[in-house]
């Protein structure tokens, strides 16, 4: 299958590794959505002896939905119709720098 025409290569800041029941909660997001996330991939760790599902999301999604889990979901949503990968980096972005204090 080729590669989806819309989507560029994108720079995340960096990456988190958590579990998926942690993922959801902080997002806001259901496993779907949070799947359509440029870079995000689902594991298995092995935390504390125990198998546990989880998942590798940009560190700067998991901010930007602590800050508005609303506005995540919009910016996703927007992705999902057709937005690009840079695009959607942009307004995570924009919510993280809105939520700061000046």
């Amino acid at each position: 299958m080729p590669p989806d025409p819309r989507r560029v290569s994108t720079r995340w800041a960096g990456f988190s590794v958590v579990s998926v029941q942690a993922v959801r909660e902080i997002t806001g997001l259901t496993l779907e959505q949070v799947l359509t996330i440029p870079g995000v991939e689902q594991m298995t760790r092995i935390q504390g002896g125990r198998q546990e599902e989880a998942m590798r999301i940009p560190a700067e999604v998991l901010e930007a939905a602590g800050q508005n889990q609303e506005a995540v979901a919009d910016a996703l949503s927007r992705y999902a119709d057709g937005g690009s990968d840079a695009d959607l980096r942009a307004r995570i972005r924009e919510i993280i720098d809105t939520g700061k204090p000046s």
